[in-house]
Parts: structure tokens; sequence; C-alpha cells
């Protein structure tokens, strides 16, 4: 049905007419600060299979992916707890200078809840101010839009049983508010089949339509 409903919406806009890009992701490490139930991507600073890549590497595989026809690269990882706040920045400039015609997606809403206490500008009692401080310096650094990528499903019983520790509703709504307030434009997503149930799913949807 929401499938339906989103054709009968593309067709009212474009007619026949579809859009896509060829979209590359870039994983920057899966070195993660927390531990998801139902994560198999992170792992711990000198665990095996952990990773980190220098902005110099996330640069160069930019370039690999020009060069094979991507039009946007989606650059996600785990929430490392040593990068400095400048390692981001500079990371989006690097791949700005070598592929300057490439949509740039980065930073799940809970990697900017990370960033943004890493460079201890976040408040409990005015998240945003914080929060806007951050994605203005990454959209001056290149950032051109945000995956939708840590709102699983929005519901503090499927959050405290599968993925305690990571942001809330409200957290992940008021990251996409603010990226929307700078000219930003945002996806969603919902990660299902696992304990929540329909009626969390629809909650989910509307909570995204509402907000």
């Amino acid at each position: 049905t929401v499938c339906e409903l989103a054709d009968s919406v593309r067709r009212r806009l474009h007619g026949s007419a579809a859009y896509y890009n060829v979209n590359r992701h870039i994983n920057y490490t899966n070195v993660c600060a927390l531990s998801c139930k139902f994560c198999a991507f992170y792992r711990k600073r000198g665990e095996e299979g952990a990773y980190e890549m220098d902005v110099h590497a996330v640069a160069e595989e930019a370039r690999k992916a020009a060069a094979s026809g991507a039009t946007e690269l989606h650059i996600v990882g785990g929430l490392h707890p040593y990068h400095p706040f400048d390692y981001y920045t500079d990371m989006l400039r690097a791949v700005r200078e070598a592929v300057p015609h490439i949509h740039l997606k980065a930073f799940t809403a809970v990697e900017l809840v990370h960033l943004a206490r890493i460079a201890k500008v976040y408040r409990n009692d005015d998240r945003k101010e914080g929060l806007r401080w951050v994605l203005s310096r990454l959209k001056d650094a290149g950032l051109g839009s945000l995956p939708g990528g840590g709102a699983e499903v929005f519901d503090d019983r499927v959050h405290d049983e599968t993925f305690k520790g990571k942001i809330r509703s409200d957290v992940w709504l008021d990251v996409h508010r603010v990226a929307h307030e700078l000219g930003l434009n945002t996806n969603a997503t919902i990660l299902y089949g696992h304990i929540e149930n329909r009626r969390e799913r629809l909650v989910h949807m509307d909570m995204l339509r509402q907000g």
C-alpha cells in the first residue's frame, strides 16, 4: 500500500518519468562507540576487522567512484570515539576537491549528534543550536544532503531493547529539521522486520509525515 501511494504521488508530480542517481557508499570507519544488537558492521578499535580511513583514502575512493560513473556519494561510518571534528570537515573538503561535480550525501543524524558532542557544542537544553553549528560547517565544507539512517523505528520500547544508547526520535527529527532550515534535503529510513509490530511501523511513518 505504501508503494502504491508513493507511485501515485510520483505519477501526479512527474507522469511516467523516473529519476535516479548512481550512488556509491563509502564507509570511512567501522569503529563505533555503540554496540547495537542488530549491527554486524561495528568493531571496537583494535578488534579483528576494525578499520579507519584517513581523508586521503576517502578522497581516493571518491575518485574511483567518479571514474565508475557515480553521481552521488553516500558517506557514513561508525561513531568513532577518537577522531576530532576537523577530521569530518577535512574529509568533505578533500572529497569535494577530488570530485567537485559529485553530490555529497553524508552523516546520519546519529553521527551528527556525535559530531556535536565531540566538538563540545551539544547541549541537551538547546540541542538545535549545536546541531546548527555542526551542519553549517559541514555544509560549508561540501555537504549536500543527509541520508536517512539511524531512524530505525521511532518507538521507545523497540529503541531500548535493540539499540539503546542511540538517539531517540525527538533528537533524530530535530537534526533533520535543522538540516531543512539550512536548505539541506534529507532522507528517512525505517529498519523493520525484527521486534517491532505493525502499529509501531505506522506510527514511525506518521511521525515522519507530521515532523
